[in-house]
């Protein structure tokens, strides 16, 4: 071959190269103009298909009462996304406006398709871009998305379920207990158990609960969380009382949580035994409010009048003085008035305190008139038949059941709402938490209030 055929086939594919680079470009920058307008650019209008139906309004206001329409118009909304109770700053701007409050140069027509086409703006905070991370979604396809879907509520809608599999998959991602950790909660809950006067109640070793009796024979448990990471991590704990738990002599790097939390709780309840006598002899009266975990009761004076009763120190009762128990009267003026004068004169003749050792008698002395008396008062068992809570085991007036018939466990709402946020199967959607029955696993159901 000669040199100039040579040089000829290499220019030849050179110039191949060139238009096929050439076509290349070409091909990008079409790919390009039909992205911006498809996406609303500035070469193009995004052709909506949004809809504002009658409802539409309502259902944001009931599912999503934290994100808040910043126009009049309805074309920028904002404010915070709740998920797992953790709350998501989200800021949307562009939406097309409600039917009637369109802009000049927009046409919206209520049900039927809307040209609408600003600036469409999806910001988010720096915690939710971080939970977004692992879905790889950004800013750019939200507002993609935020144009293809029919309404806000469907976009907040599946932003939400979006940020929960997020979450749920940051906080399931914990690895399991290694078989050492295991071994170890087991020698100290077995420690536990030889110490005596703890009885405890365990389906597994993620929650356990330590219960106590009281100088009344009373039970008061405590509930302890335990996390993948124990003994790195302490446990969460659950007790109703009415001082702050707050274990002592805690040991995370060498174990020993529980040892002090089930110490500490015990101190407690021991330190707590003159309160609880003392609050024991309200048992006569009718107690509207209150439980043996409360520092304060509420009991009725007269069919219109009430009586809250609360100490400022339970672990220091006695003695009585003009601040000791803290006492407030409630109901009508007219006979609240004359009560309070009662009272005032009282302690004008005490000043120093009393030396009245018995709540009932303080309260009927301090009145001028003996308390009204509970139906049950005298019978020896005032509340043999009065249910408790299944989780805090304080006494229960109406609640939420366990529908297996073999469980029939009653709980307080609080209660269970906080059991089912700390257990990390539970699920919840909008204003319902869906888990498991504490002691028999079957399905439950709590209701939070909006």
């Amino acid at each position: 071959m000669s040199t100039r055929t040579r040089h000829e086939d290499e220019e030849g594919a050179r110039s191949k190269r060139r238009k096929q680079q050439t076509r290349n470009r070409d091909a990008e920058k079409e790919k390009d103009a039909k992205r911006r307008r498809a996406t609303g650019g500035e070469t193009g209008k995004w052709k909506w298909k949004w809809k504002w139906n009658p409802g539409d309004l309502q259902r944001l206001r009931v599912d999503f009462p934290g994100i808040l329409p910043r126009e009049v118009d309805g074309t920028r909304y904002e404010g915070y996304l709740s998920v797992r109770r953790r709350a998501y700053w989200i800021s949307l701007s562009g939406i097309p406006p409600l039917k009637g409050q369109a802009k000049e140069g927009t046409t919206v027509r209520g049900r039927e398709e809307s040209t609408h086409s600003p600036a469409v703006s999806v910001r988010l905070c720096e915690e939710l871009e971080r939970v977004l991370t692992s879905t790889r979604k950004k800013e750019e396809v939200f507002e993609r998305r935020l144009r293809e879907s029919r309404s806000l509520h469907g976009f907040l809608v599946e932003v939400s379920t979006m940020v929960e599999k997020a979450v749920w998959k940051e906080t399931s991602s914990t690895p399991a207990a290694s078989a050492s950790a295991s071994i170890r909660l087991a020698e100290e809950l077995r420690e536990i158990g030889a110490s005596g006067g703890v009885a405890m109640e365990a389906k597994d070793l993620s929650f356990i609960q330590f219960k106590v009796k009281d100088v009344l024979g009373r039970d008061h448990a405590m509930g302890a969380r335990i996390s993948a990471a124990y003994p790195r991590e302490a446990p969460k704990l659950f007790a109703k009382l009415p001082i702050p738990l707050v274990p002592d002599g805690k040991d995370g790097g060498g174990g020993g949580w529980l040892k002090a939390a089930v110490s500490t709780f015990q101190r407690v309840v021991r330190d707590l035994h003159p309160f609880w006598k003392l609050m024991s002899g309200l048992e006569r009266a009718v107690v509207l409010e209150g439980a043996a975990g409360d520092a304060h009761r509420r009991v009725a004076v007269s069919r219109s009048v009430s009586l809250h009763v609360e100490f400022p120190e339970p672990l220091a009762p006695l003695p009585f003085t003009p601040s000791n128990p803290a006492i407030t009267l409630l109901g009508p003026a007219g006979e609240v008035t004359g009560l309070e004068t009662k009272i005032s004169a009282f302690w004008a003749g005490h000043p120093s305190g009393t030396p009245e050792t018995d709540l009932v008698g303080l309260l009927e002395s301090m009145l001028g008139a003996r308390l009204p008396l509970s139906s049950g008062a005298g019978s020896g068992s005032p509340e043999a038949d009065k249910p408790i809570c299944g989780i805090c085991y304080s006494d229960i007036l109406g609640g939420i059941s366990c529908e297996n018939p073999k469980c029939d466990y009653l709980f307080h709402k609080e209660c269970l709402l906080e059991w089912l946020q700390s257990d990390q199967s539970s699920r919840q959607t909008f204003n319902t938490w869906f888990g498991v029955c504490p002691y028999c696993s079957d399905p439950i159901v709590c209701k939070t209030v909006l």
